[in-house]
């Protein structure tokens, strides 16, 4: 993909690891489906290629407000 973006490659490795067919559900910054630059737009036509997205929610601010003060609330 050609980006030092964490929260990129973060997404670009769940999707190198998926088996076929599989499946996942990923919690992004709004930036990442929504970002301008060229790997920004290099995800999305991954995502759109080659997965069945099936939705994208955008959630309404501080709804993982718990995760922030918790550092262990999800595993």
């Amino acid at each position: 993909m050609g980006t030092t973006k964490t929260e990129l490659l973060y997404v670009e490795n769940i999707y190198r690891l998926l088996k076929k067919g599989g499946t996942a559900g990923v919690i992004v910054p709004q930036g990442v489906l929504f970002g301008s630059g060229a790997a920004f737009k290099t995800l999305r036509q991954l995502l759109v290629d080659r997965c069945e997205l099936k939705a994208v929610i955008t959630l309404v601010p501080l709804v993982y407000i718990c995760l922030i003060q918790i550092s262990n609330c999800v595993k």
